[in-house]
């Protein structure tokens, strides 16, 4: 616009470049991974998608850093009672205490922790 004030006409020889505004790519890849992974969280505790699917996700998404984590599922060598802790069936402040309204979910989360 300039140049056409100026000088009547527009060279085609004067150009210009702008900077890209910087922006911090591993911060914002942090940022968009972590909304990933709970969006992936919320699609397995639906139903909708498995462990094995969630793993293979994270480990070969661009912006996740985790590609070293291996294709084969490592095994789980929990005994039953930390399992039971874990998923709230037994109270570890008093051990051997049933929690009722918890526990009886439980045997589908140690199915779910062990596939």
């Amino acid at each position: 616009v300039f140049q056409l004030v100026l000088f009547g006409e527009i060279d085609p020889e004067i150009t210009f470049e702008f900077n890209e505004i910087a922006v911090d790519e591993r911060a914002q890849n942090a940022s968009t991974f972590k909304q990933q992974v709970d969006s992936l969280i919320a699609l397995q505790g639906a139903g909708v998608i498995d462990n094995a699917e969630i793993r293979e996700y994270v480990r070969t998404s661009d912006i996740s850093g985790l590609d070293f984590i291996s294709e084969e599922v490592p095994e789980r060598n929990a005994d039953p009672e930390t399992m039971q802790i874990m998923s709230g069936a037994i109270n570890p402040q008093m051990p051997g205490q049933q929690i009722e309204e918890q526990g009886k979910g439980t045997e589908e989360w140690q199915k779910n922790l062990l596939s």
